[in-house]
This record gives C-alpha cells, structure tokens and sequence, in this order.
C-alpha cells in the first residue's frame, strides 16, 4: 500500500516537472511566491528545474521501495531519507535560482 502512496506522489512531481520544462515563462518551485523571478535564460532555467523534480521524484519512488518493506529499520532509515532528500531540493533549488536569477 505505501509504495502505491510514493508512486503517486512521483507521478505527481513528474507531471510538474514535465509542465515545469514546457513553460514559457520562468517558473517558482517555492510556495506561495508571488513574484515573477527575472532570469537570464528562461529555457536553461526551466530544464534544470525539470532535472530537479525529475530526479527528486526518482528519488522518492527508491524510498518508496525501501520502505515497503517489512523490516521496521529500512522503513525508519526510508522516512528519515525523504526528509534529507527534501532538503537537498531545497538546497539545490536555491543554488539554481541564485545561478540563473539577473
């Protein structure tokens, strides 16, 4: 039942990021932003946000099947690891907006 609850939440993040990588303009990963971010390159700036969510979403879906298993320390170690893994997003997030921002 939980890797069925990951794999939605990656197909999820997936379909964001492919709408993410069609976009015209430059997108927020950031909640509740509303100003518009100014970049330099819009395209180069959607595709390494597309590459971000693509593999974060990848991610996931790995942690997903570590912790459905049935051993109670792959399942604490898979939880501790969407946590870092989602603060590596943020951090990463960061570096490509300060990369790309004018």
């Amino acid at each position: 039942m939980i890797i069925v609850i990951f794999s939605l939440i990656s197909i999820l993040i997936l379909w964001i990021a492919l709408r993410v990588k069609k976009s015209e303009k430059a997108v927020t990963l950031w909640a509740n932003s509303t100003e518009q971010i100014v970049v330099k390159d819009i395209k180069s700036y959607n595709t390494a946000c597309y590459r971000l969510l693509r593999n974060y979403a990848v991610i996931l879906f790995l942690i997903g099947l570590l912790v459905s298993t049935e051993k109670m320390i792959l399942m604490i170690i898979g939880y501790l690891c969407v946590v870092f893994a989602s603060l590596g997003l943020m951090v990463i997030y960061s570096l490509v907006e300060s990369k790309h921002r004018i």
